[in-house]
């Protein structure tokens, strides 16, 4: 019997195939007199022109498309980070999309177009905001920073996965801080050095994004100033990105103690010294994969490493990555390999 309700002709075409097929008459098989509406995903026949053949279910305007209620439309979704709708279900791409981040921020075709330069999330560089009929908006998500007391001037953005469980204060930052300083201290004694008893010689902060230049890609996260006077013992000042992840401060903090200890033994003028700080980074980072207290801190470590990998600036990049592979079979060697 054909599938069409109230249709009493017998079916003579089938489609699908075993549980989830279906019959229809030769006049309701005829696709010019009666449409198909296919699920977006599977591409099975959901209706047959007004009439459900199987269970669907409609999205949008303006996404514009049915699921399979059985199968596909139980498989996860994908939005625009901009528009929202619906780009990714399941492994099914939706239209053409943009993703960043490992697929973690996906954009439409139309949203991408109105991504604005000089709007990228100063942790990450992902996009952060995209140009709406209203203005400047940030992406899902996403925030933006201002100075204190002045709301309306931005001064830097985060994207939607740095905004999310960012450090908002000095406070917040301390015990990764510590963490930092815990593994900083045996790294240190590894490598045949003590790490100095700085006292009140080395301070540190967090600090919004005005504070510093944009280097590197424009991802300058944190920096070291070390001051000297006569023969008095040196002043490191340091000051780290604040609104950033947890890991990513670490990662910012050990690349900038790195300075300040490298300074402490007359070292930190090496050509390669900003490569060597991102190498001892790189090393926390590993620390972290493998010793990370949650899954997600592992995975968020190995995320840093690949973009480590492949950041292709010279300094911060190539000289990392030549410093990676010299110290591979002696990494207790790193301050040697400085000297």
């Amino acid at each position: 019997m054909c599938a069409i309700n109230g249709c009493e002709k017998e079916g003579t075409t089938t489609v699908g195939e075993g549980e989830d097929s279906f019959d229809l008459c030769d006049e309701h098989a005829d696709k010019e007199l009666y449409p198909r509406t296919l699920c977006r995903c599977c591409r099975k026949a959901v209706r047959i022109a007004d009439t459900p053949v199987r269970g669907n279910r409609p999205y949008g305007p303006p996404d514009d498309f049915r699921l399979c209620t059985k199968t596909c439309d139980l498989l996860p979704k994908d939005r625009c980070a901009g528009c929202r709708r619906i780009v990714r279900v399941g492994n099914n791409p939706i239209g053409n999309s943009s993703s960043y981040r490992d697929g973690k921020i996906r954009l439409c075709a139309t949203c991408v177009g109105q991504v604005v330069d000089g709007c990228d999330c100063r942790a990450c560089g992902a996009p952060a905001a995209y140009r709406t009929a209203d203005g400047l908006r940030p992406l899902r998500d996403a925030s933006e920073v201002t100075p204190v007391g002045n709301e309306d001037t931005v001064v830097g953005r985060r994207c939607g996965v740095c905004s999310p469980g960012s450090l908002n204060s000095r406070q917040e930052a301390q015990q990764y801080y510590d963490v930092v300083v815990q593994w900083m201290t045996g790294w240190a004694q590894n490598n045949g050095v003590a790490y100095p008893d700085y006292g009140n010689r080395l301070t540190w902060d967090v600090a919004r994004d005005a504070t510093f230049t944009t280097e590197a890609g424009g991802q300058t996260l944190g920096e070291c100033v070390t001051k000297t006077r006569g023969n008095e013992p040196k002043r490191h000042e340091i000051q780290v990105l604040n609104f950033i992840r947890p890991i990513a401060f670490q990662r910012t903090l050990v690349h900038e103690l790195t300075h300040a200890i490298t300074n402490e033994l007359n070292l930190g003028n090496h050509d390669k010294i900003e490569g060597f700080c991102n190498y001892v980074a790189y090393c926390f980072m590993r620390h972290i994969e493998a010793n990370g207290q949650s899954a997600a801190d592992q995975q968020e470590a190995t995320d840093h490493i690949a973009r480590m990998e492949a950041n292709d600036d010279q300094e911060y990049g190539v000289n990392f990555r030549t410093i990676r592979d010299d110290l591979a079979q002696t990494p207790n060697g790193a301050i040697d390999w400085l000297r």
